[in-house]
Order: C-alpha cells, then structure tokens, then sequence
C-alpha cells in the first residue's frame, strides 16, 4: 500500500492529511496532482505534497480520483508554497492555490432537489414565506440546483434557512456535490507556410499585391515563415509590421494557413531551482 501526504482545498483547514493510494490510481497520484479526496461527509480537491512509505494515522481513507491530470506542481511551486505558508502564516492550501490555473480547485457545494412530497408549483400552501416560495418555484422550474446558484438567484435573501425549514417539511433534500475542474484554455493565433519555401518566395511582387508597398509587406511575412515556421500571429505582425489583411490575403492564396493552438502557462515549468533572492529592500 502506498500513501500520499495531501493539503485539502479548505480555507479554514490547517495542516496536511494523509491517504492511501489505490493501485489503479498509482501512477496518477504523484507530488504535484490535484486528487479528488473523502474530508468529512464530503469530497474535497487537495494538491499532493508528497508520497509516504506509512501514514502517520493508524487508519487512511482512499484517493477518489485525479480529476485533472494535465495540471500538476512543479517541485518548486510546491517548495514555494510552502515556504509562503511558513512565512505568512497563511494555510498552505491557500498559497497552493496561487499556483494554480483559475478555476481549478473548485468548493464544495451542496446540490437541492424536490422529493415526491413536494407540492405542485399551483398549489403550494398560502403560509408559505416570500422566499420559501421563491425557492420551491425554480426548483419546479430549473430542477436540481446548487448553493451557488441559489445565491445568484435569490440575492438579499436568506434562502439557506428557506431550504433548511422546507428539508424539515419533506419536500426537500440535499446533497453535496464537488463540481469539476474549470481549466482555462490560453488560446493562441498561429501562422505557417503552406507551401515549400522555395515557391513562396519565388512569386514575384505583383502576385502578392497591385500596391508594391502592401506586397513587399507581404513578402516580408512569407519571407519570415520561410524563416521559422510556424510562428504566433501576435510576434509575426510585431516582426514584419503585418496587417490583419496581410495574412488574410496570403491565406485566399493559398500561401500561408492559419490556426489555433491551445496551451497552457507554466511559466516555472522549466525551473529546477528557485531564482536567485533579489536586492535587499
């Protein structure tokens, strides 16, 4: 049995917890993973910090899943955290969070629905309150909800005592749920060659444009994909002083083809130690 060393994605929650690690989730589950984790009666999101021969407790509860297996810490993001946390006393989850992408570590939240007892959206009792009636109806009409949706909903109302007074009647109940990771996606315009170098460089200028200045700004843009291809739009346009009907143009001849490529930041992916401490203040 392997075990894992776990900081849970609690605000209010210090400290670190330990799990055992199932084997079909063995390989996943390494130093840097967000994991899906049992905390309480509910499932929280928790960072790896580190795998262990043998818990400090004498009983483990399982890692449920890795939900977003594309994103892990760095060895020297979690050393950061760390260090953070040690510095400003602040939890460790929280700074852990600051290494991550947005979105990614989801709270908790508790999901609504009606039972069978409740009553039809047309005959809902007269000493019902204002809020109570509120609540019943989008359930009738928007079906299950979650907390948070409920907050959007019914501002300036506090509906948590609403459900909590109609849970007590049978017309309602809940259950918690941990919604999925949002993983941001950093979408960037691409540019290559969609012919060989040879043949769009050899069009003479007229080809490219009526206007010599337009079409030697063309050749430009062709000459610097022969270049180095491909090439982000943003850094082509900067380089060759490209306008947005420049690679248009070039795209209708067949000349040049234009893409999207998702990626995602990892600006100290590359760093194996930490950078060196700046000047003092």
């Amino acid at each position: 049995m392997h075990y894992a060393e776990i900081a849970v994605h609690e605000p209010k929650i210090q400290g670190v917890f330990h799990y055992h690690i199932p084997p079909e989730l063995a390989e996943a589950v390494q130093p840097g993973a967000v994991v899906v984790v049992p905390f309480g009666q509910r499932q929280v999101y928790g960072v790896v910090l580190r795998l262990l021969p043998t818990p400090a407790v004498p009983e483990t509860k399982p890692v449920l899943s890795v939900p977003a297996p594309e994103v892990a810490l760095t060895p020297l993001q979690l050393r950061l955290a760390e260090q953070i946390a040690a510095d400003t006393l602040a939890s460790l989850s929280a700074c852990i969070a600051l290494m991550l992408p947005p979105g990614v570590l989801q709270a908790a939240d508790t999901r609504y629905h009606l039972t069978a007892e409740a009553p039809a959206a047309d005959a809902l009792p007269p000493d019902l309150h204002e809020t109570e009636r509120r609540l019943l109806a989008l359930l009738h009409t928007r079906g299950p909800l979650r907390g948070r949706q409920f907050d959007r909903a019914l501002p300036r109302h506090n509906w948590r005592a609403a459900a909590a007074r109609l849970q007590r009647r049978g017309w309602l109940e809940s259950e918690p749920v941990l919604p999925k990771p949002h993983l941001p996606r950093n979408t960037v315009r691409m540019a290559r060659l969609a012919v060989p170098q040879a043949e769009a460089l050899g069009l003479p200028l007229e080809h490219l444009s009526r206007r010599e200045a337009t079409a030697r700004r063309r050749r430009k843009v062709l000459e610097a994909l022969a270049a180095q291809s491909p090439r982000e739009v943003a850094a082509l346009r900067a380089e060759t002083d490209a306008r947005p009907g420049d690679l248009e143009a070039l795209a209708r001849l067949g000349l040049v083809e234009r893409y999207t490529e998702t990626r995602r930041r990892a600006p100290l992916a590359d760093l194996t130690e930490p950078p060196p401490p700046g000047p003092p203040p």
